[in-house]
């Protein structure tokens, strides 16, 4: 824009001269997975297991709304707000508030993953509860920290092939 204006003479400067830019690469460092990888990786999940249904639900949210370890971590039952198909994001990298749309996938995975887990262990989620829960025998029904999420995506690539390195 400031520079259309300079081109049309109506500044004499473009302030944005003035800001100083980060270096922006063209070369990611992290390759992204592929859909069919990105899929290998959800079909690990289909053992019928509560910890399968946990994992798929988790590895579609991470998927499907694109979201980061850290934000996945912090949702609340609360923060899906299933009936106007939106996603509440708290506290993330990039604002301290923001809804997105929650697509159906992501919302069917939880909804089986909740109730499997009301139902095998007698766990139900409040609204101020974390959607992803640990299952271990140590810390089993806390919140599931990010970097037990890296853990899970990790085993679940290996377990779908991908042999190269996989981060969330």
């Amino acid at each position: 824009f400031f520079r259309w204006l300079l081109g049309e003479e109506l500044i004499r400067v473009n302030p944005c001269d003035l800001v100083r830019r980060y270096k922006v690469s063209d070369e990611s460092r992290t390759e992204g997975l592929s859909e069919e990888e990105v899929q290998a990786m959800i079909d690990t999940t289909k053992d019928g297991t509560l910890r399968g249904l946990r994992d798929r639900a988790l590895l579609v949210t991470l998927y499907y709304e694109g979201l980061r370890r850290g934000s996945v971590s912090r949702l609340d039952m609360r923060d899906l707000r299933v009936h106007r198909q939106m996603l509440v994001l708290r506290q993330t990298k990039t604002s301290d508030y923001k809804e997105i749309p929650l697509r159906r996938e992501v919302a069917k995975a939880i909804e089986d993953y909740v109730e499997v887990l009301s139902t095998e262990l007698g766990i139900r989620l409040d609204d101020r509860d974390p959607v992803f829960v640990s299952l271990s025998d140590r810390s089993c029904g806390g919140r599931l920290e990010a970097s037990a999420i890296l853990k899970i995506v990790k085993a679940r690539a290996r377990q779908a092939g991908i042999r190269r390195r996989v981060v969330s």
